[in-house]
This record gives structure tokens, sequence and C-alpha cells, in this order.
């Protein structure tokens, strides 16, 4: 009998002549990229690769993220395209919610946090993951934006890695594939 033809596989990053450059001291992003580290992005770049976008705005959001809170800007921007579609989903237009934050598959509109802004959401949110995903455990840190007394870091640390944010982070096991190709995309563009 005929075989069945192979599932569709997923579609490709668009052909490149050249590899894009890598940028930043974290080098070209994949994940295993430590986002901890500058990631050289521009916010020329991001402005340029959300163009059109309801999301373009935060360009400037996400390298400060990045500066404040030592985040990749580029695991923000991916976390932020692929969580809302570009930001088309109905928890990013209604609650600001970039990254599908306490999204429960289960429920995940009902249980997303709602945020009063997206400089609101990206602050925030990357604090949280620098603070419990990228810290090793161990130490105290101030609480956020000044509330008082201190957490405890490392909560869900498996390395400052996309792979090690991966365990936690999102139920997807490709989660972590998902934000290097859209990373890898991001650092194509004109500086």
């Amino acid at each position: 009998p005929p075989r069945a033809p192979p599932p569709p596989s997923p579609p490709a990053p668009p052909p490149t002549s050249t590899p894009p450059p890598a940028t930043g001291s974290g080098g070209l992003f994949t994940v295993s990229s430590n986002l901890t580290l500058s990631s050289g992005i521009s916010v020329h770049q991001i402005q340029e690769f959300l163009q059109g976008t309801p999301l373009e705005g935060d360009a400037g959001y996400f390298v400060q993220a990045e500066q404040t809170n030592h985040v990749s800007a580029i695991y923000l921007i991916g976390d932020a395209v692929l969580e809302t579609g570009w930001g088309t989903s109905a928890l990013y237009t209604s609650k600001h919610n970039l990254f599908g934050f306490e999204a429960y598959d289960a429920n995940p509109y009902v249980d997303g946090q709602t945020f009063t802004s997206d400089q609101d959401c990206i602050s925030y949110v990357s604090w949280f993951v620098s603070v419990y995903y990228l810290t090793a455990p161990g130490s105290q840190v101030a609480n956020y934006g000044g509330q008082p007394g201190t957490v405890p870091t490392g909560q869900y640390y498996h390395g400052p890695t996309p792979a090690g944010m991966n365990v936690d982070y999102a139920s997807d096991q490709s989660w972590a594939s998902k934000i290097a190709r859209i990373g890898v995309l991001l650092q194509s563009m004109p500086a």
C-alpha cells in the first residue's frame, strides 16, 4: 500500500544569504543564550521588527527593562511576540499582559494578570523573571517597585537560559525553541 505523506513541517524563518550577525555580549540568540547579558539590540532594530504591530511603541520599554533588570531584550520581545501573537491576543488587548503572565492553561484569560500599561507589564515581568528564573538561589533582593522587604532569589532557577526557563515557565516544551527562532529574526534586523 502507498505510504501517507509526512506531516508538514513548521514554517522556517525566511531565508537569508548569510546568518544574522551575533550582536551584544550574548552572541547569536539560542536556547542556550545567557539571558542576563546585554543583547546589543537597538531601539531602532526593535521598532523595525515590530513595525505595524501594536507592540511597536514598546521598543524603548524593552531596552529599559534590559538595562534596569538585566534581562535580555531579545528574550522579552520574543516572549511578547509569541504570547500575544504579535499584539493580537485578547489577554494583551484587554489586560496589557504581554507575556501570558499567570495565564495558566486551564483558564488563561481569567487567570492572566491585568497590568495598567504595556510599560507596567514589561517592567514587572522582567523584574520577576530576573529574580525568580535567572538568579541562582541563595540571596535576597529588594522587593519590586520600592515595596517594603526583600524576596529570595531563584525559586525557578534552572540556569539563566531560555532552556532553563522552559523547565518551569511554560507548559509548551518547545517554548524555548520558539523564543530562539524569534530572537534570531530580531537580530537579523539592520542596526
